[in-house]
């Protein structure tokens, strides 16, 4: 099993990630609608990423999950890449054409709706490891308050 503390620090360097393609996506004009889709896809994904990094800090049961869920080629990494897509795309280039490329668009239709996928895939299965989790403990550990009932 992973240390808690380095998953931990994965997550928060998917959350550093996550700012850093909301602060792109601010630089850039046009596309409204298609800059929309991806900033609310990216900020429901940092709420869960700031859920899910509480967890693991403070709860075994947790970081086993969260394990899991970093493991090579696990969503955890996977969202990292998609990220990092995002935000390789979002910053300008060097030199003239950074003036051009900090100004227009940079996706294709296509290429946003892939990257809007490989997000929604990953949060998705974190989301339902969180529920299963999150039931198990409900069902198979009982609290204080069962136990003083039974």
């Amino acid at each position: 099993m992973a240390d808690p503390l380095s998953i931990a620090a994965s997550i928060a360097a998917l959350l550093q990630l996550t700012q850093v393609a909301v602060a792109g996506l601010a630089n850039i004009k046009d596309a409204a609608n298609e800059r929309s889709a991806i900033r609310d896809e990216v900020i429901y994904l940092t709420g869960l990423l700031f859920n899910l990094s509480g967890q693991v800090t403070s709860d075994k049961l947790w970081s086993g999950v969260v394990t899991v869920l970093s493991s090579p080629r696990g969503p955890l990494e996977l969202l990292k890449e998609a990220l990092e897509q995002l935000v390789k795309r979002l910053s300008p280039a060097g030199g003239l054409t950074k003036i051009g490329n900090s100004l227009a668009w940079p996706f294709q239709k296509k290429e946003i709706d892939e990257i809007l996928r490989k997000i929604e895939r990953q949060k998705s299965l974190i989301m339902l490891a969180m529920e299963n989790t999150q039931l198990w403990v409900m069902v198979c550990v009982p609290s204080k308050l069962h136990a003083d009932v039974l």
